[in-house]
C-alpha cells in the first residue's frame, strides 16, 4: 500500500513538472511554479480566506512561515512524499547464510 502511495506521489510530481514544461514551451522561458501559485490557480478564494484566517489568529505565522512554504516549488513536496513512501515500502535486505 505504501508503494502505491509512493508511486502515486511520483506520478503527481511528474504531472506538475510536465505542466511547468508545457507552460515554459508556451512562454519561451522556464519558470518554477510555486505552491502558492498552484493554490491560487485552483482556488484563489481559499488561499485568501486562509491568509485572512491565519493573519487574524497569528500574524507571525503567516509572514515568515507560510509565505516561505508557499514559495517552495510545487513539485518538491510531492516528490519528497513519494520518495518517503517508497523508502518506507522497501523490503528489508535478506541476510546471507554463512554455510548454506
Amino acid at each position: 500500500m505504501l508503494r502505491l502511495f509512493g508511486m502515486a506521489f511520483i506520478y503527481i510530481t511528474l504531472a506538475i513538472f510536465g505542466m511547468e514544461l508545457i507552460a515554459a514551451l508556451a512562454a519561451g522561458h522556464y519558470s518554477v511554479r510555486s505552491i502558492g501559485q498552484q493554490w491560487f490557480a485552483f482556488g484563489p478564494d481559499s488561499l485568501t480566506g486562509f491568509s485572512n484566517f491565519l493573519t487574524g489568529m497569528a500574524p507571525w505565522l503567516w509572514d515568515p512561515v507560510f509565505l516561505t512554504l508557499l514559495a517552495i516549488p510545487a513539485w518538491l513536496p510531492t516528490l519528497l512524499l513519494g520518495i518517503l513512501f517508497l523508502l518506507l515500502a522497501r523490503r528489508p535486505a535478506r541476510k546471507k547464510k554463512m554455510f548454506a
